[in-house]
């Protein structure tokens, strides 16, 4: 899929709306990065699994998945020669294996009526003995605890009597009567990882003692009483032993890691695949949304109704997106405001997310063909950088698109034509109607033009819907109503506004008699179609009332 494409069709923004459903940094990241199958196969998995994990929670409740963190950098770390991870590190890939475990407890209970969920249990490998490990060396700070190894619980028990043993004669000598004329303050403290007394600097020289620091002001001076001399230094020579035991042990930990290496990868992106899917679920879970049935022959998306809107808070009508078999062009016609664009783009974008493994927020029952590409020419973009006008801009679009052969796709084109001279502009837009209606593509589009009414009337592969309109409201009814054509009103429009009878007249009379001919004959077709549908629906009430 070409990436104007989707940013035509607002795709990426829906990826943002799903990454907040996420709970891991790397399952947002695996949202923000998600893409359409073009594979049918691919699409159709991408879907069951949505669909199985979906029916599983609402079953059982939400996939026991929090946040977890990303542990790819300490991974690639672990592999390099002489490389030791730190207790952080370690701790990190501690909770992925925890995480790992909890959801691999949950779906061994709850999935074995779901075979789509299969691969992802079967990838997160349980590492018992090293999760195992890490949690006997690990405290939850990242610390290695004395639980690590025996020799590492000797020496900090060591270290504890040590100080235990000074600080209680440390302590002691502060209550001495004789210290008191000494002191600065009533405490013991530590400077340069030895333990010292806070003494008046006026009377330092009288201390015995080793000098250790001075405070900034120069008033205290901390001084190392001479019985503590060997005690401190007991303290410092097993300080360092601890040291060198604990980097050890790290280096023991990173290389379990590193042994690990190829299963802690594959169990990491299985749950980050496991958060993106359950984010799937959560937000399709957030506008009711349907599993659809992909590669059908037909389109048949039931009130349908834009994501991004529905984001919004906003009341949206639902609008049905329909195309059967036999027929492969859908031709939407009608005045600006009425719903023409927001229908294609939500067309395109349900099939983007329907091969991308979404829910969609249609009725249930929702079919589609699956695209191997899907194209579109909407809006009014322009490259300024290339010095293109609008109707250049289209132009270079459309020449890629048609240059593109890739099928089955899905070409979505938003009023062809325009910023041109409308004569010729209409007779564009039949020609890339009769080019890009070939089999292998469907083909949606909106237009304003009559040729290309008629035209969606008269051919065999089109189907004609126009989007209802309140002239008496002036107000748009967000709906389309299909076998039929709908008229710009741009002159009816302008006189409910208030325009001058004296411009309205004037405008009808520069009507070409050609438009004019056109515009009754539509008239006609759409009258017509009115009065044979009511004799269709005038015969199945006599029909029920028969059979009754």
């Amino acid at each position: 899929m070409r990436a104007r494409d989707l940013e035509a069709l607002e795709f990426p923004r829906v990826l943002e709306e799903l990454a907040a459903f996420a709970r891991s940094p790397a399952g947002k990241q695996a949202c923000r990065q998600l893409q359409p199958a073009r594979d049918p196969e691919a699409a159709k998995a991408a879907l069951r699994a949505t669909a199985e994990l979906a029916a599983l929670t609402a079953e059982h409740g939400d996939l026991p998945l929090g946040e977890f963190p990303d542990v790819r950098a300490s991974l690639l770390a672990a592999a390099r020669p002489g490389w030791v991870l730190d207790g952080a590190s370690l701790l990190a890939i501690r909770q992925v294996l925890d995480a790992a475990e909890e959801a691999r407890r949950f779906l061994r209970q709850h999935a074995r009526p779901y075979p789509a969920l299969r691969p992802w249990l079967d990838r997160m490998a349980p590492l018992v003995e090293l999760r195992a490990t890490l949690h006997r060396a690990l405290d939850d700070t990242g610390g290695i605890t004395d639980d690590a190894s025996e020799e590492l619980a000797r020496v900090r028990a060591e270290i504890r009597h040590l100080r235990a043993r000074l600080e209680r004669r440390l302590q002691a000598l502060l209550h001495e009567p004789h210290m008191q004329e000494f002191l600065a303050d009533h405490f013991v403290t530590i400077r340069h990882n030895r333990y010292v007394l806070p003494i008046r600097s006026t009377h330092a020289a009288r201390f015995e003692g080793v000098v250790q620091d001075r405070s900034a002001s120069g008033e205290t001076t901390f001084i190392e009483p001479l019985f503590a001399v060997e005690v401190n230094n007991r303290l410092m020579v097993a300080a360092k032993e601890e040291e060198r035991l604990v980097r050890r042990i790290l280096a023991d930990l990173t290389d379990l890691v590193h042994s690990a290496c190829v299963e802690l990868e594959a169990t990491f992106e299985a749950l980050t695949e496991l958060d993106r899917l359950a984010a799937l679920v959560r937000y399709g879970r957030s506008y009711a949304g349907t599993v659809p049935e992909l590669g059908c022959d037909s389109v048949d998306l039931r009130s349908a109704r834009h994501p991004l809107l529905l984001a919004q808070q906003r009341a949206v009508v639902p609008v049905d997106l329909y195309l059967p078999s036999g027929k492969n062009v859908l031709v939407i016609t009608g005045p600006n405001t009425g719903g023409k664009t927001v229908a294609l783009k939500t067309l395109g974008l349900l099939a983007l997310m329907a091969q991308s493994g979404f829910l969609l927020p249609v009725a249930e029952g929702g079919r589609l063909p699956h695209f191997r590409a899907i194209f579109a020419d909407i809006g009014d973009e322009q490259s300024l950088a290339r010095n293109l006008s609008t109707f250049s801009a289209h132009v270079v679009n459309l020449v890629e698109i048609l240059n593109d052969h890739t099928t089955p796709r899905l070409v979505l084109l938003d009023e062809p034509g325009v910023g041109t001279d409308p004569e010729e502009g209409a007779a564009l837009a039949i020609g890339l109607l009769r080019t890009l209606s070939t089999p292998g593509t469907v083909l949606a589009v909106t237009s304003h033009y009559a040729p290309v009414k008629l035209f969606a009337l008269s051919e065999e592969r089109c189907l004609a819907a126009a989007v209802d309109f309140d002239l008496a409201r002036l107000e748009p009814r967000y709906r389309l109503v299909y076998h039929s054509v709908g008229e710009s009103l741009a002159l009816p429009i302008a006189a409910r506004l208030g325009m001058p009878e004296s411009v309205l007249a004037a405008a009808s009379e520069a009507r070409s008699q050609q438009s004019r001919a056109l515009a009754e004959a539509l008239a006609r077709l759409e009258e017509t179609r009115r009065a044979y549908e009511q004799k269709l629906l005038q015969a199945k009430e006599a029909e029920e009332r028969a059979l009754h």
